[in-house]
């Protein structure tokens, strides 16, 4: 037993020193698995950010994104008619082109190039508003003109069951304005027409007395500003005849363009003029709205009801 002990001893001592050998050889595998492994983690953690982003609802609905585009320019639109005062057109410009360069500058990642062609979208119609107004642009009357004569070529007659007829004219003349001060259109009432009496025929140039006024502002803050209609239909002035229309000689043909025009006028007249003979009476005169457009055979009774109902907007945009 004594010479088996330290025989025993010494292979427990060979084994343990060959095992702490191999530990230390080991060590440094060891530690470079461990970089590694931290290194895949640490990626597998921004891999991870970037799959989350992904599959954001928003980032799964990229395919609807331009659903919104029309919201989003009805917004620029809205932004340009709140405005207090009329937006200079370099400043347009520059909102346009600002958007433009934020889309360029704004490519990576999924919030800003969205947030960029939202912007984009915004400003083009804010763009647009302005364009808009520039292009009917014309004259308005500044104050209110009495007895004075007025001619002009017939675009539009619209008659009313007790309230006579109304004529729009191109205007061609008023008094002595000059022609940097004359409205493009007027919109005139015919009170002396009695309802049978025939009304000036479209395309037709006629010359009478009447009281103009420019279109109305607001009654009260916040209601129906028909003055800003009126600017984009150019109809600067409004008023009511002293006298019975006269037709007289017109200034030569018409242009291609004006015949076209006449021409539909015409046409949605005449089926007016059918569906009244097919549908006397006040089912008529909506018939006639929601197809035509014109609404001067409706009575302001029937419009009440139409808006106690919350659908007169079915008459707004009728045809």
């Amino acid at each position: 037993m004594s010479r088996a002990t330290p025989e025993l001893v010494g292979v427990f001592r060979r084994e343990a020193g060959q095992s702490a050998r191999a530990a230390t050889a080991r060590a440094p595998a060891t530690g470079d698995a461990f970089d590694a492994a931290a290194g895949q983690s640490t990626s597998a953690r921004g891999g991870g950010r970037s799959h989350w982003l992904e599959q954001t609802p928003l980032a799964r609905e990229a395919d609807r994104w331009f659903l919104w585009a029309p919201v989003l320019f009805a917004f620029g639109i809205a932004a340009y008619f709140a405005a207090p005062v009329e937006p200079p057109t370099l400043l347009v410009a520059a909102v346009v082109l600002g958007a433009v360069l934020l889309k360029l500058i704004w490519r990576d990642g999924l919030i800003r190039p969205l947030l960029a062609a939202m912007l984009v979208i915004a400003a083009l119609g804010f763009a647009a508003a302005k364009v808009r107004s520039l292009s009917v642009d014309a004259p308005v009357l500044t104050h209110e003109l009495r007895n004075v004569r007025i001619t002009g070529d017939v675009t539009r007659v619209e008659r009313f069951p007790t309230r006579g007829a109304r004529i729009t004219l191109d205007v061609v003349s008023i008094g002595d304005l000059p022609e940097d001060m004359r409205p493009r259109r007027a919109r005139i009432r015919l009170l002396s027409l009695k309802p049978d009496d025939p009304t000036p025929g479209l395309g037709a140039r006629v010359r009478l007395r009447a009281t103009l006024a420019p279109p109305s502002r607001p009654a009260y803050p916040g209601g129906y500003d028909f003055a800003r209609a009126a600017y984009f239909m150019q109809l600067g002035a409004v008023g009511f005849a002293l006298d019975k229309p006269e037709t007289v000689p017109n200034r030569g043909a018409p242009s291609i363009g004006e015949r076209v025009a006449i021409a539909i006028r015409q046409l949605r007249a005449e089926i007016g003029l059918r569906i009244a003979k097919a549908l006397p009476g006040e089912p008529g005169a909506v018939a006639n709205a929601l197809i035509t457009g014109d609404r001067s055979g409706i009575t302001e009774a029937t419009l009440e009801a139409y808006r106690d109902a919350g659908i007169v907007h079915i008459l707004s945009i009728s045809g």
